[in-house]
């Protein structure tokens, strides 16, 4: 076969396939993203707390199930060949359709991941300080952006999609990008989703850093924020490998290129769901009873009760009592000891939302309300527990636990 872009080697290869390893990869990353964004619902719907981030997840969890199917097809109709073994330009052609197509759906697999992953800091850090807001979102705009532009140069740079995979057609085509344009683009997109993972991994490690709270729940969340690190790494070897094979013998030299996306999609899906899983567990691991044995590093715990007159009582983990709790003039509400330093108010509300992450009611920071008289509740002393909270000697307590 002998083509401006196609030429045959000096000395054919073997007729070697790599059906079998791409779809064994294939399939089984899929199967542990599978895992993961189930558990990531689990965790979400246990405590009522979905979100956009998890709609966008869920659409690309579907488009990497649309990839994988499509790979597999490739694979069964013998398209992981050398190229020079396919048959005539027809078939060729055919399977230059099928590789665009994949790529296509590739580009909105890792753009909506990476996007999911940015909607959930922007969920967690949304009382942060401005300029960290605007980090995120110039990032998720990039992130957009080039995603579309890729996308759109790589369909449609010729017009017609159909003279982008027929080669005869592309010899008198009018195509308004290059490939050799096109090829930076796609190398221009990869390399800010490559950023935008480290990023996402970097701002929130920097932030859960500065926070005060038990040292085990930080080190799950530097952790759990930093697992994107990983999608980074991999995006990086997909991007050399993207920008370095041989597409003269496209259908064979892709190979590569495909595991490592398998990969990369997989841990998007994956690290950007274990930040979810904390509910899960504090329900199946940690707890032992209704209350979590895990005592914090800083400070007593506190557990804090209101009767159903409003009056605030505070007791103490190990059996000391300490005022927790000051009445406001309406009796039917409390609120918790506040900061009188306005400055610290973005780390508290981080600390609120990050509370939120793990689970943990969705209440105001800084406030609790007392539950209306129940007779019943009366015959036990008419107490009823508001919340637990978590008393700093140095600062506020932050209110942790449960209503």
């Amino acid at each position: 076969m002998s083509s401006g872009l196609f030429e045959l080697p000096a000395e054919l290869p073997p007729d070697d396939d790599h059906r079998v390893a791409l779809e064994a990869v294939w399939w089984t990353f899929f199967s542990v993203a599978t895992v993961f964004i189930g558990l990531r619902f689990w965790a979400r719907t246990l405590k009522r707390t979905l979100g956009l981030d998890d709609v966008v997840m869920t659409a690309c969890f579907i488009f990497f199930l649309a990839e994988a199917i499509l790979i597999t097809y490739v694979a069964e109709t013998g398209r992981t060949r050398h190229l020079l073994y396919l048959g005539g330009l027809p078939e060729i052609d055919s399977t230059l359709m099928w590789y665009i197509i994949i790529l296509d759906v590739g580009i909105f697999v890792t753009g909506l991941g990476k996007i999911a992953i940015g909607i959930t800091i922007l969920r967690i850090f949304g009382g942060t300080s401005l300029w960290q807001r605007w980090v995120v979102w110039t990032v998720l705009a990039l992130t957009i952006s080039t995603c579309f532009l890729d996308f759109g140069i790589s369909t449609f740079r010729c017009g017609d999609p159909r003279l982008t995979w027929t080669l005869e057609a592309q010899a008198t085509a009018h195509c308004v990008v290059s490939t050799d344009a096109q090829s930076a683009v796609n190398l221009f997109s990869n390399v800010v989703q490559v950023l935008a993972d480290f990023a996402f991994s970097i701002l929130p490690m920097v932030v859960v850093w500065g926070l005060r709270m038990p040292q085990r729940r930080k080190i799950f969340l530097l952790v759990a924020l930093g697992l994107t690190l990983l999608t980074g790494i991999a995006g990086t070897v997909k991007t050399v490998y993207a920008a370095t094979f041989n597409v003269q013998d496209l259908s064979y030299a892709i190979f590569p290129n495909l595991v490592w996306f398998a990969l990369e999609a997989m841990l998007i899906i994956v690290c950007g769901s274990v930040p979810t899983l904390h509910p899960l567990y504090e329900r199946f691991i940690k707890r032992r009873g209704y209350y979590s044995q895990d005592t914090p590093k800083f400070g007593p715990r506190t557990r804090t009760y209101v009767n159903s007159g409003g009056k605030g009582l505070s007791k103490a983990s190990g059996g000391k009592s300490q005022e927790g709790l000051s009445r406001t003039n309406d009796d039917s509400s409390v609120r918790t000891l506040h900061n009188p330093d306005a400055s610290q108010m973005p780390r508290q509300l981080t600390s609120f939302e990050l509370m939120k992450l793990d689970g943990y009611p969705t209440q105001t920071p800084g406030s609790a309300r007392a539950l209306p008289h129940d007779p019943e509740a009366c015959r036990n002393e008419g107490i009823y527990v508001v919340q637990d909270v978590e008393v700093d000697s140095r600062t506020n307590p932050s209110i942790s636990s449960h209503v």
